[in-house]
């Protein structure tokens, strides 16, 4: 049975898995964890969608057993709490607020640019909380109400003038697909 993400605090399940990748990027290489970003970033854009989380899952079960100690464990239990968990609009919108907290502490570089990637990707991921059977108005208003609190925080946060652009676009867009039918709903960009 898979649980909610906000049964339990995973406010910061997006950053750990960041910084998981840069961790194994400094002791194993960028390439060694650029396939971990991407299924990273995919079931980001789409918690909901099983294919993603199962390539995630798969991604993290490898380097725990490759990289062993203490990063090995990290990326056993994120695997753990990723397979049994399905998404909601709380537990969305803290994961969306913590990656946005996230690239204003890192420094210019690849990481900070993979965390980018990662709120561009939770941020299209809003709109594909609209899908499902108990998914109406209160779930748009929420999804909406939480996307249009991004943009406002955008404007103030301490982001280079592409970042703010990328990440009020990912915000915009994700704000206007919410507005299609069920069917014109895009599962992440």
């Amino acid at each position: 049975m898979r649980r909610s993400l906000d049964r339990r605090s995973l406010t910061v399940l997006g950053p750990r898995l960041l910084a998981l990748a840069a961790f194994l990027a400094r002791r194993h290489g960028r390439t060694a964890v650029e396939l971990l970003l991407k299924h990273g970033r995919a079931w980001l854009s789409d918690p909901s969608n099983d294919a993603k989380r199962t390539a995630l899952v798969g991604q993290l079960r490898g380097w725990s057993e490759r990289a062993g100690d203490t990063a090995g464990a990290t990326a056993s239990r994120l695997a753990a709490e990723i397979e049994k968990r399905r998404p909601s609009v709380s537990g969305w919108e803290r994961e969306l607020m913590a990656l946005r907290y996230e690239i204003v502490d890192l420094s210019p570089g690849p990481v900070r640019e993979a965390a980018l990637e990662a709120y561009e990707a939770q941020a299209w991921a809003g709109p594909s909380l609209l899908l499902g059977p108990a998914r109406g108005a209160k779930t748009r208003r929420k999804v909406l109400t939480a996307l249009a609190a991004e943009a406002d925080m955008l404007r103030t946060e301490r982001l280079s003038h592409e970042e703010r652009r990328r990440a009020t676009e990912a915000v915009e867009g994700a704000q206007a697909a919410c507005y299609k039918r069920p069917g014109e709903l895009p599962a992440g960009k």
